[in-house]
């Protein structure tokens, strides 16, 4: 099988992974897709639920079985590999690969080195059972209703069904699996990925070595060291997607969604200070624009704690805080000043609201117990570790929230706001 043109640095990186590691593997496609499992046999007691293919917090499948002539490959006896790029198991003298393409609701499995003359694959999870056939695809319902699976073999050949087992020559080495919508929408996009999957691959691999080489390039004497901090900006750099603007989730595979909090805590070392400016500044003007701006909510000017399809909470009080704070460090370090003018509003909300709702007498910055970063609650929404209402990181925020205040009211010669912000008091 060809590897789409990966580079020496990042096969480098390869892992071998032992039986006994069993190791948590995660891949997304950059959008709004996560594909999860473990090396050789997913059961990990919480993260075993997200086994297999989810979009936007959806689940598709369950993993898959895969087979060769009949006999089904046992993940438990191969020899398991995994590439920033990819996962490689090896049963025997057939190797399966598993790829996701940037950007698109698609997966590739493929098959190479099979002994016998057919190969199959068998999609699991409730309901994800074989529906119908249009020409070489085979249709299937996911297992989150309002989305269909189409799978065909790599060349969109023929292929067969004996019982759930989707066969096909063992010469087509494998599948693709899309997913949309509708079923027109999962045709359409396996047939148009149809003969681009080569390229597709090759501009993903490529992005990544851009990553390397051009964002977070380290050379040092220690190895050890240098694959380590190789695969964590790898591994940070999937987190940032695109799934309900720009973002990064807040962890997989049980976070994949925005947290306010945890996006601007950890966006200085994922984008900023990498120089991956463009994305930095998205990702600050895509949250602005879930920003509380109805000034009758006690939540006015803040941003979201949690950022979900179908899910926006604003029950945190330091997200906002960091949210400006972030945006002058992004204004500082690209030298745009251009998205200060586009955010001042966002800013001023901001003040604001915790002025108005949530500031007492002394200038402190109040709050709910589980507002804070230590935000666990149990089933009748108390707080497993409550901080009182003015925990004293919140106030170091909220005084360096002012001060990114001041600094954006003087750069837009707003001196009502400069004044104020500056004269605010604090303890």
């Amino acid at each position: 099988m060809t590897n789409a043109g990966a580079t020496s640095m990042l096969d480098d990186m390869k892992m071998f992974v032992s039986k006994e590691g069993n190791r948590a593997i995660s891949f997304t496609n950059k959008e709004s897709a996560f594909y999860f499992t473990q090396s050789h046999h997913t059961n990990h007691p919480e993260h075993a639920y997200f086994e297999g293919w989810n979009i936007a917090k959806r689940r598709i499948f369950q993993g898959y079985h895969l087979y060769e002539g009949g006999r089904r490959l046992e993940n438990q006896h191969s020899q398991v590999y995994v590439y920033p790029y990819k996962m490689v198991r090896e049963h025997g003298p057939l190797t399966e690969e598993l790829w996701m393409l940037d950007y698109r609701n698609v997966l590739e499995i493929s098959l190479a080195g099979a002994q016998q003359p057919t190969i199959g694959m068998e999609l699991r999870g409730e309901h994800v059972k074989p529906m119908r056939q249009e020409g070489h695809i085979l249709l299937l319902p996911a297992m989150t209703e309002g989305w269909v699976i189409a799978v065909g073999s790599r060349p969109l050949q023929p292929l067969t069904l004996e019982g759930h087992i989707i066969t096909a020559d063992a010469k087509e080495e494998g599948f693709c699996i899309a997913a949309g919508r509708t079923a027109e929408e999962a045709v359409a996009l396996l047939r148009d990925t149809r003969g681009e999957v080569d390229r597709l691959k090759k501009e993903r691999v490529e992005r990544m070595e851009r990553l390397l080489l051009e964002n977070t390039y380290l050379k040092t004497t220690d190895d050890t060291l240098e694959l380590a901090l190789r695969w964590i900006s790898i591994t940070m750099d999937q987190l940032v997607t695109r799934q309900q603007g720009d973002g990064i989730y807040a962890g997989l595979p049980w976070f994949n969604e925005y947290w306010g909090r945890d996006q601007f805590i950890s966006l200085p070392g994922a984008v900023l200070v990498s120089g991956q400016f463009e994305t930095a500044r998205n990702i600050l003007l895509s949250f602005a624009e879930f920003q509380n701006t109805d000034q009758d909510s006690k939540f006015y000017g803040r941003v979201p704690n949690i950022l979900a399809p179908e899910n926006i909470d604003y029950h945190t009080t330091d997200g906002t805080p960091r949210f400006v704070i972030q945006l002058q460090d992004y204004v500082k370090y690209s030298g745009d000043t251009d998205i200060i003018t586009e955010l001042y509003p966002a800013v001023i909300h901001s003040i604001q609201g915790s002025i108005e709702h949530w500031m007492d007498e002394k200038g402190y910055l109040t709050h709910a117990d589980n507002e804070t970063w230590m935000d666990a609650r149990d089933s009748q929404l108390r707080s497993y570790s409550p901080r009182d209402t003015r925990a004293n990181d919140i106030q170091a925020l909220w005084h360096n929230q002012l001060l990114a205040g001041v600094y954006f009211a003087e750069y837009m010669k707003d001196e009502a706001h400069a004044d104020s912000g500056s004269r605010l008091p604090i303890g």
